[in-house]
C-alpha cells in the first residue's frame, strides 16, 4: 500500500481535531499537497463544537498550511461556538437559593452590584 492510500484510510477514520491536524500534516510532509490538507482540515472544522476546536484549526492552518485566510475563517466560525459572556456580581448563588425557577433570563431588572 503507497503512502496516498495509507493517508486517506486514516483521514476517514478522523473523528477529534488532533487526529484531523495529525493527518494533515503527514499530508503535507509526505505529498506536499496542502490542497487535501486543507480540505482536511476544513473537514474537521465542520465538527468543531468549542471555540478552542475553531482555534486549534486556525492554528493548523498557519502552522501546516501557512493560511492566514483560512485560518481567520476558522476563527470567524468558532464564534458561533463561543459561550456568551456572563457578567459576575456574585448574587446568581443568592438567586439560587431563593429558588430553582428564579434565572436571570427570566429576571427583567437586575440588582445593582452595590444595592
Amino acid at each position: 500500500m503507497g503512502l496516498k492510500e495509507e493517508l486517506e484510510e486514516k483521514a476517514e477514520e478522523c473523528d477529534a481535531p488532533e487526529e484531523y491536524i495529525e493527518v494533515a500534516k503527514e499530508i503535507v510532509e509526505g505529498l506536499d499537497d496542502k490542497e487535501w490538507a486543507a480540505e482536511l482540515l476544513e473537514e474537521g472544522a465542520e465538527w468543531a463544537e468549542t471555540w478552542e476546536d475553531s482555534v486549534t484549526y486556525a492554528k493548523a492552518c498557519l502552522d501546516i498550511l501557512e493560511n492566514d485566510e483560512a485560518a481567520a475563517t476558522h476563527l470567524d466560525t468558532g464564534k458561533i461556538c463561543a459561550p456568551p459572556l456572563r457578567i459576575s456580581w456574585g448574587w446568581q448563588p443568592q438567586l439560587w437559593k431563593w429558588g430553582r425557577k428564579r434565572s436571570l433570563r427570566k429576571s427583567t431588572t437586575l440588582p445593582a452590584p452595590n444595592a
